[in-house]
């Protein structure tokens, strides 16, 4: 179950359940990757124009739904994170990219690293 809580204009909001909006926005991105952008021959600019198209579908999917968009923002501005992810597991693990490019994709999980 995927909760969030967030503020906005300084006010505190009850928790929600978006469980099934983070469904919805997972299932969505993976298909387009899967039958649109896997096929492709892979280039960090194609991935690039991935990244950007899942960003706005999670504004569209998720952050539009729960009428969270640009509350309290300037025009043209982007707006402040608006979710936080209380994981109902015991701990979670942290993966760190060891690469100093920090375009090669490679990430992996620090042993003895957790938050707790």
């Amino acid at each position: 179950m995927a909760n969030a809580g967030f503020t906005i204009n300084w006010r505190k909001v009850t928790m929600t359940d978006i469980t099934n909006l983070m469904n919805t926005y997972r299932e969505c991105s993976r298909n387009l990757w899967n039958a649109y952008f896997s096929t492709r021959e892979f280039t960090w600019d194609l991935h690039d124009e991935y990244e950007n198209i899942r960003k706005l579908l999670f504004e569209a999917l998720v952050v539009y739904e729960l009428d969270l968009y640009k509350e309290g923002c300037a025009p043209d501005t982007v707006p402040p994170p608006v979710l936080k992810v209380f994981p109902s597991a015991t701990s979670v693990p942290i993966l760190i990219n060891r690469s100093n490019d920090s375009a090669s994709g490679y990430w992996d999980q620090e042993n003895g690293y957790e938050n707790k």
